[in-house]
C-alpha cells in the first residue's frame, strides 16, 4: 500500500467523523442488520492515490445535489450541527485530496476520500 503524507490528527478526525456518521445512519434503520464496511486501497492501479471508503446500510442521503452535503451547517440529522462533512472536506482538500458522497443501492451511503500517495510500496 502506498504511503500518504499528512497531519495525522486531521486525518484521524476525518476517519472518526465518517465512522460516526455511518454508525448514526445505521442506528435509525429497522428490520435489517446494521452493517458498516471500511475499505482502503490504492486507486487506479497507478498507486498514485490511496482511497479510504466508508459504506453503511442506513437510509442514505436525501436526494439533493451531493455537493450540498459538504456545505457548512447543512445537516440531515435532528440533532446534527452540519459541520462534520464540511470539516472533512476542508481537511481532505488541504491534503490535496478529494471527498465524495453518494447513495448506494438498495440503501445506504458511501463516502470516499482520495489522498495522493507519496511513493509506491515495493
Amino acid at each position: 500500500m502506498p504511503l500518504i503524507y499528512g497531519n495525522k490528527i486531521e486525518i484521524q478526525q476525518v476517519i472518526v467523523n465518517l465512522l460516526l456518521n455511518a454508525i448514526d445512519a445505521t442506528l435509525v434503520t429497522k428490520n435489517r442488520p446494521k452493517i458498516i464496511m471500511i475499505s482502503i486501497c490504492s486507486a487506479e492501479n497507478s498507486r498514485k492515490y490511496v482511497d479510504f471508503s466508508v459504506k453503511d446500510n442506513g437510509n442514505g442521503f436525501p436526494q439533493f445535489e451531493t455537493e450540498q452535503y459538504f456545505e457548512p451547517f447543512y445537516t440531515t440529522k435532528e440533532s446534527g450541527m452540519g459541520m462534520g462533512l464540511s470539516i472533512c472536506q476542508t481537511i481532505v482538500e488541504a491534503h490535496h485530496g478529494m471527498i465524495k458522497a453518494e447513495n448506494v443501492e438498495p440503501y445506504g451511503a458511501l463516502v470516499t476520500v482520495r489522498l495522493p500517495a507519496i511513493r509506491a510500496s515495493s
